[in-house]
């Protein structure tokens, strides 16, 4: 049985499937469209030949490409000019994997700030989804869709188009979702192009065209056709579905148990095939076309199922082959794989639709899901699945801060009398290996905070991880900033340790250390804290396997530091140098909307420590250079496996 659908599209100039386009006449007829088994599966190679029936000798064809797409440009044409339509200054990769089941990512660079969006239409030009809409810096992105609309469901099976728009230009390529399979076809460099465009002059009847379409290939139905134009449109999809031949087509179905080890199981794409209990099977490991498992051309495997740990790094490219009863060997189909772990920090985390991010680039990116950063916000797994926050000593930031940071920000506010809730477990890998050990501030990190939206905009609470190079174990203490009375300029921190020393535990000279904590936390060393703000007062609790569990609270509507007298010794010491000795607010933070940070907040930078004994710390920048940053120690990377925000709880 042969079904044939037909779907009219008026200027179609959105979707240019191609890197180059021309300038044409408006005699260019444009016939595109896919062509599928009755169950849905791509039909590639087939030939797709189209007849002006004014005059039977010309003749046009295309092959479909690895997802059943052609693409005919018929007609006459004068002024032919080719045009290059890729921008220098942005590009867009082909999505990976494709087709795909579940989910996809899309890779993209942008080499100047502007604003950058990415959508996702379907083939008869509608709007399905869009996946990122921000102003951003240069970088680098690769987001990820699930196949979901802008509803929440899951779109039909077919052929989509994503559109990359920036700095007034867009890039457009195709992809196809296929659920409930994996398909071995990877589309990359396509055969849809017509076999000899644009070199065609069809002649009108009654100011029409008229084409005869014929779709053939060893393993369909063929199928005859005949489209109508007219004059007022140049541009037509035409689909087909026919009923697919009974010839063995290998399908993989993968089973991952560990970040190496698979199982694998083969099948035949046609899920009617009368004979598929008899088909055999043959697997090659290392992509070059010769089977590895069971080995050699000529041994068949009758069991489907095979397992395979591979001994190199992700990803591996396997292929499956099957012969059925009557001798007939399938090709060769291959799968790009890597895991089944997570491929976006939201994969791994699930509230990223509570926060935005500032990068350690400067960039804030308000929609997170599926989103990923290579340089700053990604995730990695170590038999665990963690979000990578990550910021260098020099780069952007935010306009009233001299520290880079890859940190969230809450979108919802509230006070310290509704409250809050923030969790956090987390390893810190690396903080700066430069800096003036001197200065309170070098060579730490922060992992969360508080933050207040109004007044002075301090911040009650700050969570540092500190580590001297020439030490294996390195400190965690908290900050609390004052709310000060008065003149902001005169704002303190008062430091608390929890593991290790406080920050007022400084070196003796740019280059000498203190003696190393015993109990203090090493890099890589999991640690959890919770803050929970209930009824104006903040609850820390900070736990790690191997040490004691510590507690402490805070009152954030009534403050201890009123008067001179009242400032900690620490902090005259501390803030000596910069003679910042205010006294805080009788009633500190209260009424003043508040919200969680969480991130690598660096605190190392390369400003010269004489201005500023307390907060520059005279790392070294490598004049900003990211990747000499990164390849030189001048960041700070911390990684998150479990975090939640809500609201607070009572005690």
């Amino acid at each position: 049985m042969i079904r044939i659908f037909k779907c009219l599209v008026l200027c179609l100039t959105a979707f240019q499937l191609t890197e180059v386009t021309y300038a044409q006449s408006s005699e260019t007829i444009i016939i595109e469209g896919m062509v599928q088994s009755d169950i849905g599966n791509p039909i590639v190679n087939a030939k797709v030949k189209v007849m002006n029936l004014g005059n039977s000798n010309l003749i046009d064809s295309a092959l479909t490409d690895m997802a059943g797409f052609y693409h005919l440009e018929v007609g006459i044409l004068t002024n032919v000019e080719k045009i290059e339509s890729i921008p220098k200054s942005f590009s867009l990769s082909q999505n990976y994997p494709n087709p795909f089941s579940k989910n996809t990512n899309i890779n993209f660079t942008t080499e100047k700030e502007g604003d950058v969006k990415l959508e996702v239409f379907n083939v008869i030009g509608q709007k399905v989804i869009t996946l990122f809409d921000n102003y951003h810096s240069p970088s680098k992105f690769i987001v990820k869709w699930d196949g979901r609309n802008f509803n929440g469901k899951k779109i039909a099976n077919g052929m989509y188009i994503y559109r990359l728009t920036f700095d007034g230009q867009t890039i457009t390529k195709k992809m196809l979702y296929s659920p409930g399979k994996i398909l071995a076809h990877q589309i990359g460099t396509s055969t849809y192009k017509s076999s000899n465009p644009k070199n065609y002059s069809f002649s009108k009847i009654n100011n029409e065209y008229n084409f005869q379409i014929n779709v053939s290939h060893p393993t369909i139905v063929a199928i005859n056709d005949t489209l109508e134009t007219n004059a007022n449109e140049s541009t037509y999809i035409v689909n087909y579905s026919t009923t697919e031949n009974l010839v063995p087509t290998a399908l993989l179905a993968i089973e991952n148990n560990d970040s190496h080890s698979f199982k694998f199981n083969c099948s035949n794409s046609t899920d009617d095939h009368d004979i598929l209990k008899e088909l055999v099977f043959q697997c090659d490991w290392s992509g070059d076309g010769i089977p590895d498992i069971p080995g050699g051309e000529n041994v068949w495997q009758q069991n489907p199922i095979f397992s395979h740990t591979f001994n190199n790094d992700a990803p591996w490219n396997v292929g499956i082959r099957v012969k059925d009863s009557d001798g007939a060997i399938s090709d060769w189909t291959y799968n790009n794989i890597s895991s089944n772990y997570a491929i976006s920090p939201s994969d791994v985390l699930s509230f990223f639709d509570k926060w935005n991010i500032t990068l350690g680039s400067g960039s804030r990116i308000r929609n997170l899901i599926n989103y990923e950063n290579d340089d700053y916000f990604y995730n990695t797994n170590d038999e665990t699945d963690w979000v990578v926050y990550k910021t260098p000593n020099s780069g952007g930031t935010t306009p009233n801060s001299s520290n880079t940071r890859s940190e969230l920000r809450q979108l919802s506010e509230w006070t310290p009398e509704t409250g809050g809730k923030l969790t956090g477990t987390l390893k810190v890998m690396h903080v700066s290996t430069s800096g003036d050990a001197r200065v309170p501030a070098t060579f730490s990190v922060i992992v969360g905070q508080i933050h207040s939206s109004e007044g002075h905009e301090n911040e009650p609470l700050k969570i540092f991880y500190k580590k001297y190079p020439d030490h294996s174990k390195g400190s965690v203490f908290w900050n609390y900033e004052i709310n000060t009375d008065g003149s902001n300029s005169e704002r303190w921190d008062f430091s608390t340790a929890v593991w290790g020393y406080d920050w007022s535990v400084v070196g003796s000279s740019e280059t000498s250390y203190p003696v190393e904590p015993d109990d203090g936390i090493e890099l890589g060393e999991e640690f959890s804290y919770e803050i929970n703000v209930y009824d104006g007062i903040m609850y820390l609790t900070f736990t790690s396997e191997g040490h004691e569990t510590k507690t402490f609270t805070k009152n954030l509507v009534s403050s201890e530091y009123t008067s001179y007298s009242d400032i900690p010794q620490q902090v005259l010491t501390v803030f000596a140098p910069t003679g910042q000795d205010g006294t805080e607010r009788a009633n500190a933070y209260a009424g003043e909307l508040q919200y969680f940070k969480q991130g690598a907040y660096n605190q190392t930078n390369g400003k010269d420590p004489a201005s500023n004994m307390v907060w520059h710390t005279g790392a070294e920048t490598y004049n900003g250079n990211l990747t000499d940053q990164y390849a030189n120690g001048s960041y700070a990377e911390v990684w998150f496996k479990e975090a939640t925000v809500g609201p607070g709880t009572a005690r």
